[in-house]
């Protein structure tokens, strides 16, 4: 999940290179992005059964269950802009990426196929109720001096992620615990 745009502050009037305060213009670009990838450590916990589904009775063959632990996943966000208006070619150019760990929860069915082969249906929660913020000075045309006192912040806010998962899985049997 990620984006990015640019926004102009003097409405649909790019800045022009030469003349970057006539008119008076800015081009920033933003982005955020939850990265490629997340993880989650959860334990399940559930009831297994003929008295979960009596109307199908064939055995232990459903598990209703819920699931919780640890989730991790990596976010940033950054903004960077070039003729900004009030400091003749300057740059803003700064990015902030942090990994995040917060709690998932969620619940499923498991229903036994056959042999060793199941179905799945799980939805989980990962609650990333998380800013992630990037903050910096302007610099110079060369992107080497920083203007004292300009500093500028930008932020991306995550309110959590929803998923939904279906699945086949086979279960070696015959092996030690845990398989």
């Amino acid at each position: 999940m990620s984006g990015s745009g640019q926004f102009l502050t003097n409405g649909r009037v790019p800045c022009n290179a030469a003349m970057p305060l006539n008119p008076p213009c800015s081009n920033y670009f933003a982005s955020s992005a939850f990265g490629n990838w997340y993880a989650t450590f959860t334990a399940r916990f559930g009831v297994t059964g003929d008295a979960l589904f009596p109307a199908w009775s064939t055995g232990n063959r459903a598990l209703l269950y819920l699931k919780a632990g640890p989730a991790v996943g990596r976010f940033s966000t950054g903004v960077w802009s070039n003729d900004f208006p009030g400091a003749t070619f300057a740059l803003i150019n700064f990015t902030n990426a942090q990994t995040i760990w917060r709690l998932a929860a969620g619940a499923g069915l498991e229903w036994a196929l056959s042999g060793n082969w199941s179905f799945k249906a799980e939805y989980e929660y990962l609650s990333f109720d998380h800013t992630t913020q990037a903050c910096g000075l302007l610099q110079t045309s060369t992107g080497v001096v920083e203007v004292p006192s300009s500093k500028f912040c930008t932020g991306t806010a995550m309110h959590g992620i929803n998923t939904a998962k279906i699945g086949i899985n086979y279960r070696f049997s015959g092996l030690p615990w845990p398989f």
